[in-house]
């Protein structure tokens, strides 16, 4: 019997009982796992401001004001200078059709913060805090960010933890329906996999600490894979096809957070089209009609059916290609299997043994999701501006653990037939986890980023810099918070703590 194959005996009332009962602690604990993380990346103090500066007040003119321009902060020197309204190259003006400035960056990330302002208003009414406006006319945003990002990230994190419940059930299912020949339903599997996914990856060190559009892109690219997974998984589960249409719907505002999710949301079709192809057209409508309701409202608030953002010239096989793709991967300031080294595990199902063993299904699934990340990884590398700017680690491939995470927690959990596969899950994982989660999450509790990206260089203006491994930013957080750390630095700058050279210094 191969390692992806579990046989079970006849389902009876006692097993339906007992798994019902898995079924309903799993709720209970991945609830507690989402309030926690919740909980935890909120009171975390680090809350940078870049591309989502403008968020709370695009959210704001959305609640008040019924549109997207930010006329009505106009005179605010902190909202008027900021970047996003003043983006060169762009090839268009940054105005609504009213003639509004409006944001560049996508204003669905906007829609997710709109709760914040009306909760916020609603306990300014009655006394307990000041309302949306002032804050944002005093610069005092930072809650703001954070009260939408922190259950968002929490949500994407949980929806992973989902996926790799579905993956695990999916794979060892040996080619037959998951839900009549895979693993017991293990009521750990779902909150586990929600820690790992909001832990051990930028979940936490980016698309929790503000409004990036990284949390919506990775939730709603999540939801598309926990759809996709059901309908091919479980041909017998009722309402396939409204399951369907609602993937596609996921897939479809993906795009519009991060276009880099595009390649994603393609992996996901063709693997309906190979495997539930009487799903796909309902997969398609949901995507469609969304679509067009997004491009409704760009022409009716923007003019303009395909904002700036979203236009295919901001890419190009530019000279660093070759260097943006490597830094990417492996730098130690940008790689994301530095950051996240346990992700790597996702190529295990690649093995010859593994792929031998796997279903049909699992094969595509695997083959699909590793060829859109990687064709994620060429599409950032063709931005001229690869290396993300003021930001902790690969942020530009926080999409990328929608699939990788899944993938890579699938191939660790459950029972391994082989003594190597068994010491890869007891005895490698836990060490690529836990330094994952040492990493970002240092970048959430300590300024490792933002010193590290401004001092003693901007990193826009050195993004060589990335490949300095004498001071890697990865272990910058390490270096501001273990001893020998002289919490002002030698210099007397709190961003200089003991930045000695690792090597040759």
């Amino acid at each position: 019997m191969s390692a992806y194959e579990v046989r079970r005996p006849p389902r009876s009332g006692r097993i339906a009982g007992s798994e019902l009962a898995a079924r309903r602690a799993a709720v209970v604990a991945t609830l507690a796992a989402w309030v926690f993380l919740t909980a935890f990346y909120f009171v975390a103090p680090i809350v940078p401001n870049g591309d989502q500066y403008l968020v709370p007040p695009t959210a704001h003119s959305l609640v008040y004001e019924r549109n997207l321009g930010l006329e009505e902060f106009a005179d605010l020197e902190h909202i008027s200078t900021h970047y996003g309204l003043n983006l060169d190259g762009v090839g268009a003006p940054l105005e609504d059709r009213w003639g509004h400035p409006v944001n560049y960056f996508p204003w669905l990330t906007a829609v997710f913060e709109v709760p914040v302002i009306v909760a916020v208003d609603a306990a300014s009414a009655i006394g307990i805090t000041s309302n949306t406006r002032e804050l944002i006319e005093d610069d005092r945003m930072l809650r703001l960010q954070s009260l939408g990002a922190a259950p968002l990230a929490a949500a994407a994190a949980v929806v992973l933890g989902l996926c790799s419940q579905l993956l695990l059930r999916f794979a060892r299912s040996g080619g037959a329906s998951p839900s009549r020949n895979g693993e017991p339903w293990r009521w750990w599997v779902v909150p586990f996999g929600s820690l790992v996914a909001g832990l051990a990856t930028p979940i936490w060190s980016t698309a929790s600490r503000s409004m990036w559009h990284h949390g919506p892109a990775v939730l709603l690219t999540g939801v598309g894979l926990a759809a996709t997974l059901i309908v091919v998984g479980w041909p017998e589960v009722r309402h396939r096809a409204w399951i369907g249409g609602i993937g596609g719907a996921a897939m479809a505002l993906a795009y519009w957070a991060r276009p880099t999710t595009l390649v994603m949301s393609a992996a996901l079709l063709l693997l309906l089209f190979f495997a539930a192809r009487e799903v796909l057209a309902r997969t398609l409508l949901g995507g469609v009609v969304t679509t067009a309701v997004v491009l409704g409202i760009n022409l009716l608030l923007l003019g303009e059916l395909i904002p700036p953002y979203f236009r295919g010239g901001r890419v190009s096989l530019h000279s660093d290609f070759a260097e943006a793709f490597a830094a990417n991967l492996v730098s130690p300031a940008r790689g994301l299997f530095v950051f996240s080294p346990f992700l790597v595990l996702a190529l295990l199902h690649l093995l010859p043994g593994r792929w031998r063993e796997s279903s049909r299904e699992m094969r595509l699934t695997t083959s699909l999701t590793l060829g859109a990340v990687a064709a994620m990884m060429l599409a950032t590398a063709a931005f001229p501006h690869w290396w993300g700017g003021s930001s902790y680690g690969p942020r530009l491939l926080t999409e990328s653990v929608v699939f990788l995470t899944p993938l890579a927690l699938a191939a660790v959990i459950g029972r391994q037939a082989k003594a190597s596969r068994r010491f890869v899950s007891w005895g490698v994982a836990p060490v690529l986890i836990a330094w994952s989660v040492a990493v970002h999450g240092l970048g959430s509790w300590t300024d490792a980023g933002g010193c590290w990206t401004t001092y003693p260089e901007a990193i826009d203006e050195s993004p060589e810099r990335i490949w300095d491994w004498n001071d890697p930013l990865v272990l910058m957080g390490f270096r501001m918070v273990l001893p020998p750390s002289d919490p002002t630095g030698p210099d007397g700058n709190p961003c200089n703590p003991q930045r000695t050279p690792l090597v040759g210094g």
